[in-house]
C-alpha cells in the first residue's frame, strides 16, 4: 500500500515527531524517498535529523540496544555524493542517491544521523534492511524545513 507522510516545520521543530507508520523492507515500498523543503534557503542554515527517540531525560539511555549507524534496525546501503571540492560516503541505512544534502555537514552517531540541508529542495533515499516498527524513528529539523516521506509505490 502506498505511503506518503507529511511533516510541517512545526512538527519538525524542537524534539520533532515520530514516524508513526511501519517502514517496510524491499519493494514495492522501499527504498523510501525523503524530500526536505527549505523555504528559508539563503537566509540561514537548516539541519535535518533522523534517529532514536530520546527518553524523558533527553538522552538515549534505553532507546534500543545496538547502534543506529551500525545497523541495529538492519539498515543497509550508503549515502554518498559530492560537494564542491570534496566527496563523502557513509554507511548505515542510506540507499544511493542524494540531492541537496551538504555531505560535508553529514554526521552519523550511535543513535542519530544529522545532515545540513543546502538547497531549497533536498532529497535522499532510505532503505531499511528489516521492518522498522511505528514510533521507533524520530525526525526533527531546524530552519523552517518541512518533510515528505514517500514509499517507492506512492
Amino acid at each position: 500500500m502506498p505511503l506518503t507522510l507529511n511533516f510541517s516545520s512545526a512538527q519538525l521543530n524542537g524534539v520533532g515527531s515520530l514516524i508513526g507508520s511501519q517502514l517496510e523492507t524491499g519493494l514495492p515500498q522501499s527504498p523510501y524517498l525523503f524530500i526536505i523543503y527549505h523555504p528559508n534557503f539563503g537566509s540561514g542554515n537548516a539541519y535535518f535529523n533522523i534517529g532514536a527517540q530520546p527518553n524523558s531525560l533527553g538522552n538515549f539511555s534505553g532507546s534500543f540496544s545496538g547502534s543506529f549507524s551500525s545497523g541495529s534496525f538492519g539498515l543497509t546501503g550508503s549515502l554518498s555524493g559530492s560537494t564542491t571540492g570534496s566527496s563523502y560516503s557513509s554507511s548505515g541505512g542510506w540507499a544511493s542517491g542524494s540531492n541537496g544534502i551538504n555531505l560535508n555537514g553529514y554526521i552519523g552517531s550511535t543513535y542519530v544521523t544529522s545532515m545540513v540541508i543546502s538547497q531549497p529542495t533536498s532529497s535522499f533515499q532510505f532503505a531499511p534492511g528489516s521492518i522498522i516498527p511505528p514510533n521507533t524513528l524520530n525526525v526533527n529539523g531546524t530552519g523552517g524545513i518541512s518533510l515528505v516521506i514517500e514509499s517507492q509505490d506512492a
